[in-house]
């Protein structure tokens, strides 16, 4: 049978920790609905042009995934937080009403005001993802912790294969007939396809809660381990000051546990992490920190070089779900053909999740993160030519990016855990997340302020400098802060 090692002594079934990173891969599942949102949005602007606020445009409604970002980032650091507080479980639980009541909202919203409808299909959509995106990771990492880069690619997936079946559920259930835009306008104006628009939130509310239901039963902490962190030895932790001070006072033979004190202990691990405390029966407490706390990765450099990264990547990422649709529709009619795009777009970024997951065990940081930003540039300048090619070079070119792409989000959970270590990892992945806090509303902006100036190219162009910004960064990172191996 296949085992999983947890710390240095505990050995359970592997297909324990694996029904831990189906529920968590099940829960982000549910969180991959805002990738279907480019999807939506043409939909969603049409039903508001005709019946709520005549004028509204897709690059309004742009604002619905800049505000959703902005969202998650406002609150991931809240999330990791109550998750070191409560469990993860409870937050992943609370996550999940949240995302509910923003569904539920929304079938409302829309049929009032554009800015209710961001911010509660937005912002609120953006404030459970942020509580529900990592607390089913760091449970999954505690199963796995040699694969946290495998892991992470899998429970990632969820939001690709989320992407899929949304995707596929709004175009089935809104324009099953495959209605063609209006040429003129640019817009749908078939009245029994946009009648059904408010209650398709109602339909994606009551297929999330099946999955979320079934996900949250499978989360289960490991269980009690000698840790790593508990694992070094006495004569180690007798090389602090602290442990120097008992050996000047304490007779040579002086029993500590099961170690005989002597005179000279070997020092493995010389670690100023090292904190060692004498209990009332002359037994050292000890403990080896192999960690950082958030406070003090607010003090390296590499914590705002991976905020930088996702500053910037966030920012094409961002770009290419809002517009893909967009973008396509202004040469390409077929409706159902570009819901298709996306339904296989959303398949490979799940499938790029995993496979750039196994890639992250096993090559550094900086050349995936190297190779990530180079192809993006390559593609996003290129993706311009496809209004000159058949429409199956833009699908070829849409599902590259997707497939690309996913590579960041299985980076970046790894990094963060193997440059400050898993004890915090959910805070301090919610705070390098904090720049999605930035990133949203600004790619929002900038989509709405500078499209009618240069249009779907321009912006390709300028969106393409931010890959760029990441590829320099990355020379300035280090590596990990507590001695674990590079990656």
């Amino acid at each position: 049978m296949a085992v999983t090692e947890i710390g240095d002594s505990v050995r359970i079934p592997a297909w324990r920790g694996w029904l831990v990173v189906f529920g968590g891969t099940l829960i982000h599942f549910t969180l991959g609905v805002v990738y279907s949102y480019g999807n939506l949005i043409p939909y969603l602007a049409s039903y508001m042009d005709a019946y709520v606020a005549p004028g509204t445009r897709t690059k309004d409604l742009v604002w619905l995934l800049g505000c959703s970002s902005l969202g998650m980032g406002s609150t991931m650091v809240l999330g990791g937080m109550l998750a070191h507080k409560l469990t993860p479980k409870i937050v992943s639980l609370i996550g999940f009403g949240t995302l509910m009541t923003a569904f539920v909202t929304s079938s409302f919203a829309v049929q009032y005001s554009v800015l209710l409808l961001i911010i509660f299909g937005g912002v609120i959509q953006g404030i459970s993802t942020g509580l529900s995106y990592m607390p089913p990771m760091s449970l999954a990492m505690q199963w796995f912790p040699g694969r946290k880069g495998l892991i992470s690619g899998c429970i990632t997936s969820g939001f690709g294969f989320g992407a899929f079946l949304f995707t596929n559920v709004e175009t089935l259930y809104l324009n099953p007939n495959n209605t063609k835009i209006n040429a003129t306008t640019g817009y749908f104006d078939d009245p029994q396809l946009l009648n059904r628009v408010p209650s398709l939130f109602l339909v994606l509310a009551a297929i999330m809660a099946v999955l979320q239901v079934v996900g949250w039963l499978l989360l289960k902490p490991a269980p009690n381990q000698v840790d790593k962190k508990l694992s070094l030895t006495i004569d180690t932790a007798l090389c602090t000051p602290y442990g120097s001070k008992i050996l000047s006072t304490a007779p040579n033979g002086t029993q500590f546990g099961s170690k005989t004190l002597s005179p000279e202990p070997e020092c493995k691990d010389p670690s100023p992490s090292v904190a060692v405390a004498l209990l009332s029966n002359g037994t050292p407490k000890h403990k080896h920190v192999d960690y950082l706390t958030p406070r003090e990765s607010l003090k390296t450099r590499e914590f705002y070089i991976l905020w930088i990264a996702m500053f910037c990547n966030s920012n094409f990422i961002g770009f290419i779900a809002s517009v893909y649709k967009a973008f396509g529709q202004t040469f390409i009619e077929d409706d159902q053909f570009l819901a298709l795009v996306g339904s296989i777009a959303a398949i490979l970024n799940s499938a790029g999740r995993i496979c750039w997951g196994f890639a992250v065990d096993r090559f550094q940081y900086k050349h995936i993160m190297w190779f990530l930003t180079s192809a993006i540039t390559v593609l996003l300048c290129t993706w311009t030519l496809t209004p000159h090619l058949p429409k199956e070079a833009y699908a070829i070119f849409v599902w590259v990016l997707y497939f690309t792409e996913a590579a960041h989000m299985s980076l970046m959970p790894a990094v963060v855990a193997a440059t400050f270590g898993t004890e915090h990892v959910s805070t301090i992945y919610g705070l390098v997340a904090t720049a999605c806090i930035v990133n949203g509303p600004f790619i929002s902006a900038l989509i709405q302020v500078l499209y009618p100036h240069i249009g779907w190219t321009g912006l390709c162009y300028v969106v393409s400098g931010f890959a760029v910004t990441t590829f320099f960064t990355t020379f300035l990172y280090r590596g990990s802060h507590i001695g674990q191996r590079r990656i």
